[in-house]
């Protein structure tokens, strides 16, 4: 009768011993097997650890040795044993660890083998670190590989998976494997990846972590396609431009046009084509036929591509040359040879201070086989666009800018004079000493420095109805008088004369200011009476230099706060205005010598204003009007 002994789990002090018996009415010969093939504290069974401590073990010594973290008490700790099927340890449960521990394992047969088990506590803050923290088969260490292969890395599983390049030889690879700081790794070298190879980092504290490396190739590619398919200016002299052929992936055929003239005898293309495939045949063909080229994909299967190149009409569009030639227009005494910018498609030329441009005819030379248009003489006051066809129909445009040369301080002068045609100067502008001319003031190098364009006797303008651009040209200008003429506005570019120290633009009819005038910081007297101003532009404060400012009889409703920036000012009249108020900031006006507020619907001054006069500040207001206390403020 057969007897049936099961599994018998023998729980001893924490320690697992597993044995399994089984009686046969033939039993066979008992095993000798008695080897320790673990050992390890488990942090779950050992208070003292917070985490395993795996033992290594000496086969051939029969020695086993541990190391713990510093400080760990080794009186009581428990390990975990396994030893060879169907032999039994002994001491089992916690021991003392102080000392050396003799472990017998006893085989089937009960012959039995003696180990001593050595544990030693790590150095004093020795580092628990056993990371692998990057793990590379560099292409430069390793023959078999033509990049570098980055493997990716999972600390949860401690597992490391690489992928290689088809084909490649994995029996000797050697990787570059980073770890944590103070800690070793095993193996090192060159290792067979064929199969699962373990890397154990063992910690400065001895404590060591296993992470399991697996290589694989990748699968073989089976892309065969012609991806681009381009003849680069670069690489063929016959071509100043490339060209990019459109591929028709399902009819296998490939079509490029070449510009107008180009020879195809010996074109250079540049191809792409699906990752690991190859492609014949290479360098430069005669393309004045079709063309195969054969596409192989590493696994080997193709694919037949016709290429097809025809020659384009010419679609060059460009504006060669742009002359306005003296000889066709009569404005001019010169040849006028435009700039033309390619890039932008822009052509620019200057023409002599004051051209008439009304009606200038070029001469424009475009690519072969082009038109261009708007033919004959255009008037250029205006932008003009230029179109340029080429023979393939496809167009260019082309935008006509121009500008005038710096005009002399004559023409500025002329320019003032003629845009006035009512004016009651009396200029010759035939005659070259402006310095004779009625109002015109030069220093010895012949630079315009004072303008008076009023009668200083009869305190009557000359009739000036307009103050054209030109004006900003006199940059040595340093007094410049409008009193009295009929000005509805002055031009932006008045801020250009920043010599000036002197201007009257008093009795005339402006309603506003350029922002500009804030560019006059050499500025010292400015008249702005009697006009039609309900407003001053801020950028008067950057005049810091000013000491007159006349801006009586106007409509002002506001004062700007910057006016409090003209430290300088000592004679501010602002009296008949539409003023209700007035910024606190005057008051920082300590130059002050004469304020005039009078005839301005106020009721009250700030009280900064007012303390001006213990400064000796003479402020002339209105009887009504009161100075506000320091509380009102």
């Amino acid at each position: 009768m057969k007897k049936y002994f099961y599994v018998l789990l023998f729980v001893a002090g924490g320690i697992c011993i597993t044995s399994c018996n089984k009686d046969d009415d033939n039993p066979s010969p008992k095993s000798d097997a008695k080897q320790i093939l673990s050992f390890v504290f488990k942090a779950a069974n050992n208070k003292a650890l917070n985490e395993d401590v795996t033992a290594e073990i000496n086969q051939e010594d029969k020695t086993i040795t541990a190391t713990v973290p510093f400080g760990t008490e080794l009186t009581s700790l428990l390990p975990e044993v396994k030893v060879s099927e169907k032999a039994a340890v002994s001491p089992t449960g916690a021991q003392d660890f102080s000392n050396e521990v003799t472990y017998t394992v006893t085989a089937e047969n009960g012959t039995k083998a003696t180990y001593k088990v050595i544990v030693n506590q790590a150095e004093p803050n020795a580092s628990d670190a056993k990371q692998i923290l990057s793990f590379v088969f560099k292409e430069e260490d390793n023959t078999a590989l033509n990049e570098d292969v980055t493997a990716a890395i999972n600390q949860e599983d401690k597992t490391i998976t690489a992928t290689v390049p088809f084909g490649t030889e994995l029996t000797s690879l050697l990787p570059e494997v980073k770890v944590s700081e103070k800690a070793a790794v095993s193996p090192t070298g060159a290792q067979d990846f064929s199969s699962e190879v373990d890397y154990v980092v063992t910690a400065e504290n001895g404590t060591k972590a296993t992470y399991k490396v697996s290589v694989k190739k990748a699968d073989p590619g089976t892309g065969k396609q012609i991806l681009s398919f381009v003849f680069k200016e670069e690489d063929n002299t016959a071509l100043n431009e490339d060209v990019t052929a459109e591929i028709n992936q399902e009819d296998k055929t490939i079509t490029a046009t070449v510009p107008f003239g180009t020879e195809l005898a010996s074109l250079l293309p540049l191809i792409e084509v699906s990752e690991e495939a190859t492609v014949s045949p290479a360098g430069a063909q005669d393309f004045t036929n079709e063309v195969a080229y054969t596409v192989t994909a590493q696994d080997g299967t193709q694919a037949i591509y016709k290429i097809s190149v025809e020659i384009a009409l010419n679609n060059a569009n460009k504006i060669l040359s742009f002359v306005f030639k003296e000889e066709d227009n009569t404005a001019l005494n010169e040849d006028v040879t435009a700039a033309i910018n390619q890039e932008e498609k822009t052509i620019t030329a200057t023409f002599p201070f004051n051209t008439d441009v009304t009606s200038l005819l070029p001469l424009i030379e475009v690519s072969e086989e082009a038109t261009v248009s708007p033919a004959g003489a255009q008037d250029f006051t205006n932008e003009v666009i230029f179109t340029v066809t080429a023979q393939d129909q496809t167009q260019e445009h082309y935008t006509f800018k121009f500008n005038f040369t710096a005009p002399t301080q004559r023409e500025v002068l002329i320019a003032i004079y003629n845009s006035n045609p009512g004016n009651t100067l009396g200029w010759d502008i035939n005659n070259e000493d402006i310095s004779s001319w009625v109002g015109v003031t030069v220093d010895d190098q012949g630079r315009v420095i004072k303008l008076v364009f009023v009668d200083e006797d009869a305190q009557i303008g000359y009739g000036l109805v307009t103050l054209p651009a030109e004006i900003g040209q006199l940059t040595s200008l340093v007094s410049l008088s409008l009193y009295n003429n009929q000005l509805t506005s002055i031009p932006a570019e008045i801020g250009q004369l920043t010599n000036l120290e002197f201007l009257d633009l008093g009795n005339n009819q402006l309603t506003n200011i350029p922002a500009e005038i804030g560019q006059l910081t050499s500025l010292e007297t400015l008249y702005l009476d009697n006009n039609q101003l309900t407003s001053i532009p801020a950028g008067i404060g950057q005049l810091t230099n000013l000491e007159y400012l006349f801006l009586y009889n106007n409509q002002l409703t506001s004062i700007p706060t910057e006016i409090g920036q003209l430290t300088k000012l000592k004679y501010f009249y602002l009296y008949e205005n539409e003023l209700t108020s007035i910024p606190a900031k005057i008051g920082q006006l300590t130059s002050l010598e004469t304020l005039n507020l009078k005839n301005n619907p106020l009721t009250s001054i700030p009280s900064e204003v007012c303390n001006l006069e213990n400064n000796g500040t003479t402020i002339k207001k209105d009887d009504n009007v009161t100075c506000e206390t320091a509380a009102d403020d």
